[in-house]
């Protein structure tokens, strides 16, 4: 549900963070403008170009780092034999970066046409593996993990201890009210600490690569990738997309953790 509601902000996000990718003075376009080119140009349904892939990834990603961090934070509490506080601010950033560790997207990026790069997800798996093997199916997973991970540990530690924080001073009680104020804080937080790396992660996996090396044309690895970007565009390249990214991550937290709470609910689990 959160990948269907937030696919048309993703995939401006994408292509905001892929312009100007290494020029120095590039004549950057605002996300309304990118937006209006995007509906002129390939048609309304562009903006849900992808979006199989996007709800495919959610339902593998999301569910392990979702299902994960109760059995970290848990995990952590055991193997202390009780002496780390598992409330503790320390023990939820470290289960969410586990979390999203153990739980990528180029059918978004930019067309240079209104034909799709790919027909659909299947076929964009199908051609990628022709055309680069295996390896190509896993392009930027360093990038990729290390965005999962802050990502998580930013996202679910700040819920979880800002809801039990509102909850603790009587300013709500469990239940929607909580869930929503908690979510939005949430979404915010995640969308500070992830969006650098979610910039190189795009680019990274977005570039060309050499078929037979399967090294990349543009950058060799990631750090690479944020030493070109920071020296050709400055650091604030790397918060490229920063408001889109907001715009998604935010909806897609709230919606994501109250569905997620009122699963919980309805199986008897306790709340997060």
């Amino acid at each position: 549900m959160g990948s269907f509601v937030t696919n048309p902000v993703d995939i401006v996000k994408v292509r905001l963070q892929l312009q100007g990718e290494g020029m120095q003075k590039a004549a950057n376009q605002n996300f309304a403008r990118v937006a209006l080119n995007m509906f002129r140009n390939e048609g309304p349904l562009s903006f849900y170009n992808g979006v199989t892939a996007g709800m495919l990834r959610e339902a593998t990603y999301s569910t392990i780092r979702f299902g994960a961090y109760d059995w970290f934070k848990n995990l952590a509490f055991r193997a202390s034999g009780g002496t780390l506080n598992e409330k503790a601010l320390v023990t939820k950033i470290a289960a969410g970066l586990a979390s999203g560790m153990a739980g990528a997207v180029r059918i978004q990026a930019y067309n240079p046409s209104p034909t799709p790069r790919y027909r659909s997800v299947f076929s964009a798996f199908a051609e990628i593996y022709r055309s680069e093997g295996l390896a190509g199916l896993y392009r930027g997973v360093g990038p990729t993990t290390a965005r999962a991970a802050l990502v998580t540990a930013s996202q679910l530690a700040t819920y979880d201890h800002t809801k039990h924080w509102l909850i603790g001073q009587g300013v709500v009680k469990e239940g929607l009210p909580a869930h929503l104020a908690s979510s939005v804080i949430a979404g915010f937080a995640c969308s500070i600490t992830s969006a650098p790396v979610d910039t190189i992660k795009v680019r990274y996996m977005n570039q060309p690569f050499d078929s037979a090396t399967g090294r990349g044309l543009k950058y060799t690895s990631s750090f690479e990738c944020v030493r070109k970007t920071v020296a050709l565009e400055g650091p604030l390249a790397l918060y490229k997309g920063f408001f889109m990214c907001w715009l998604r991550l935010g909806p897609h937290t709230i919606v994501s953790l109250i569905i997620f709470e009122q699963l919980r609910r309805i199986s008897g689990i306790n709340p997060i």
